[in-house]
């Protein structure tokens, strides 16, 4: 985040650990200027975050609509260009900027592969369920068929667990 900040605003100050207690005592005791209205569209942008609404007019404020979604609501985003950045917001108030919105995609993929590992072990659980009852009624064909989809999924379940467990272990990926 600092590097960011740097590369993309302009800053106060740049200051190690050790020189920040005594700027910050100095700043303390400065008269702060009165601060000049936010610009329109950080107010609007604030105004949908606090209270949840939008209507068309509003959104038509956040900037250009886009092809992408949100990752927290699946809704549509408004990019906007703020300096040296790119900001996105949805219609609900979620809002990131560039890296943000690619670390809560990951976040939002990693959570999607999970649940998908968890539903088809359930499906294998289900399927080998019903294979116990086939097999228990002598019905040899049904059986074979629920143990085959059971392995199936349990080698669905597996693959993905291997390729989210793997990338978790290794930094490069």
């Amino acid at each position: 985040m600092p590097r960011t900040a740097l590369a993309n605003v302009a800053v106060d100050h740049r200051l190690t650990i050790h020189e920040m207690g005594p700027v910050i005592e100095r700043l303390i005791d400065e008269a702060v200027e009165a601060s000049p209205r936010a610009p329109h569209d950080i107010e609007v942008e604030a105004s949908v975050a606090e209270t949840g609404y939008s209507d068309e007019h509003l959104t038509a404020e956040l900037g250009k609509l886009t092809v992408l979604s949100c990752p927290e609501c699946s809704g549509p985003l408004w990019e906007r260009a703020a300096g040296n950045t790119i900001r996105y917001r949805c219609r609900v108030g979620h809002a990131y900027g560039g890296q943000s919105f690619l670390s809560a995609q990951d976040e939002t993929i990693e959570s999607s592969l999970w649940a998908a590992v968890r539903l088809f072990e359930q499906r294998a659980n289900v399927l080998n369920t019903l294979a116990q009852k086939d097999r228990q009624a002598e019905r040899s064909r049904m059986m074979e068929r629920h143990e085959t989809l059971a392995k199936e999924a349990r080698r669905h379940a597996d693959m993905l667990r291997s390729v989210l467990v793997g990338s978790e272990s290794d930094p490069a990926a």
